[in-house]
């Protein structure tokens, strides 16, 4: 049987911060016994890229799939 989490789903968490990404990752990975994770872009505080590598790497110490990343609030084309 496959079963799935969304990252939203912890909004509340996240916006109380009781939980961060790491968090998020860990909940899924030894609480749930996932092995997929999705990631909300309103969980990623940075885009910088040194903070992206070390979510990266969270999530293969893990041994974790990133099966998507929800993008909201893109703004792609500027007025």
């Amino acid at each position: 049987m496959n079963i799935s989490v969304l990252s939203y789903s912890f909004r509340g968490l996240f916006g109380q911060s009781k939980m961060d990404v790491f968090g998020y990752l860990e909940t899924c990975k030894y609480r749930y016994n996932l092995d997929a994770v999705d990631i909300w872009s309103g969980f990623l505080p940075s885009s910088d890229e040194d903070y992206l590598k070390k979510v990266r790497s969270a999530i293969d110490e893990r041994n974790l799939v990133l099966a998507d990343l929800c993008v909201d609030g893109a703004h792609i084309w500027e007025d």
